[in-house]
């Protein structure tokens, strides 16, 4: 296995590097595991379907769930294009997401996608970035990815990005608070099928402080679950001002 992960880190460098992160930092895995329990709790029973599943977070907490990415790695189960998934109409029941939104050329696509896959009353359940009052202009200062609020986020495809380049880890962290905030009505009316259950701000200081996945952290592994536990209790009501992510949920109708 070791020398499968050594040949493939030359071709999938993020996605080692994220497992890797994953497996020394407490608090990052802390944090992701609220998200994955968010993402479950948001889901109903049967085939769920995770996309864009290269770090292989999400299936090491719950191990039936079904893996996709769009590259291959030893750990996950389908290999495909999000905006061309290969199931039949109305054959899952979930289809849940972590950071990948916003590194979709072609939202609408995905989401059109997301409709035809999912059964009636089926759940797309996500966690992305969130541009808060504050945390739009750390993302912008320093993130590697695009802050850019300029775009149409339903646009087919999306191709003004100011600085994207042609890799599956570029990305624009606006798109989800374009689509479920800014433009959440026209959202509605272009898709119909889906029925907005949930729109939630969250992680307001543990995560920055966490250092994501890069190689610091603010926080002492120790007080990780305590300081989780502060974060959720403050981001109902400071979420909007201060958060990071934002927890999406729709149902099929």
């Amino acid at each position: 296995m070791r020398q499968i992960e050594n040949t493939l880190t030359k071709h999938l460098p993020t996605a080692f590097e994220h497992r890797a992160a994953w497996k020394r930092k407490r608090a990052l895995r802390e944090i992701y595991h609220d998200y994955y329990k968010r993402l479950i709790a948001s889901s109903i029973g049967g085939l769920t379907l995770e996309v864009g599943a290269g770090g292989a977070g999400l299936k090491n907490f719950v191990p039936e769930i079904f893996s996709l990415d769009i590259q291959s790695a030893p750990w996950l189960d389908i290999v495909a294009n999000a905006q061309h998934l290969p199931f039949a109409d109305q054959s899952l029941n979930n289809i849940v997401l972590v950071d990948v939104l916003h590194h979709l050329p072609d939202t609408s696509r995905f989401i059109s996608e997301a409709i035809r896959t999912l059964i009636p009353g089926g759940r797309l359940a996500m966690i992305e970035p969130g541009l808060s009052l504050l945390s739009r202009y750390i993302y912008d200062w320093f993130h590697h990815e695009d802050v850019d609020m300029s775009v149409d986020p339903l646009a087919k495809p999306i191709t003004n990005f100011s600085h994207r380049s042609n890799t599956y880890w570029e990305g624009n962290v606006a798109i989800p608070t374009l689509i479920f905030s800014r433009d959440i009505e026209v959202f509605r009316s272009r898709f119909p099928e889906f029925r907005v259950m949930q729109v939630e701000w969250l992680s307001v200081f543990v995560f920055p402080l966490s250092g994501g996945y890069q190689s610091w952290s603010l926080i002492p592994e120790s007080l990780a679950p305590t300081l989780l536990a502060i974060d959720n209790a403050l981001s109902p009501n400071l979420g909007r001002l201060l958060g990071y992510r934002l927890h999406v949920v729709l149902e099929r109708q």
